[in-house]
């Protein structure tokens, strides 16, 4: 989850002293609307999409931005943990050895231990992700060689760096569990 945090005191010292309590309250929930709409221009931009975004002002969740105080706080919290766990299974399809598809296809997506659908990710501590064949630790190279010529650098191990590097926010893992390659993610 990443986070945007919009305090008036950026916008105080623009404002003359003699502005109301409401005319200063309005003034900054323009001003957070306006920067909520360049986040998530920002976030569609890069993402494809934008991703869902909840709201706190003044310590009240999903309040209306006119509702913040003259020194007041407005919080955005943007959803990127959906975004991530599907870039992370579509990335491990993508670069999957392909000799019959049977690797492709076995990545599997786990939240607390269980299986569950990344696109639609129940509330967690901890997601994984998998593969459900027997040979995946052989690919990934487990006793330290890969044995897959089309992915030379594993699988597992180069999509978990690579979203460590897109996601620097979260807290991506790769490490072999019971012989089998797996990306952690840690929710925060």
């Amino acid at each position: 989850m990443h986070r945007t945090v919009i305090e008036p005191l950026d916008l105080q010292a623009f404002l003359a002293e003699d502005v109301s309590a409401v005319a200063t309250s309005a003034l900054i929930a323009q001003f957070a609307e306006d920067q909520l709409a360049e986040a998530q221009a920002v976030n569609a931009e890069a993402l494809g999409s934008v991703p869902a975004v909840s709201r706190t002002v003044d310590g009240v969740k999903d309040a209306s931005l006119d509702r913040v105080k003259p020194d007041g706080t407005i919080i955005f919290d943007f959803d990127l943990v959906l975004d991530l766990f599907v870039w992370v299974y579509d990335l491990l399809k993508a670069v999957s050895p392909m000799l019959s598809g049977r690797y492709a296809a076995s990545h599997e997506f786990y939240a607390d231990g269980v299986l569950a659908d990344p696109a639609e990710p129940p509330a967690a501590k901890v997601y994984q992700f998998m593969s459900a064949v027997p040979y995946a630790g052989e690919i990934e190279g487990e006793d330290g060689t890969p044995e897959s010529k089309q992915a030379p650098n594993g699988v597992y191990q180069v999509v978990a760096v690579m979203a460590a590097a897109r996601y620097p926010n979260a807290a991506v893992e790769f490490a072999f569990q019971n012989g089998k390659p797996t990306i952690t993610i840690r929710a925060s």
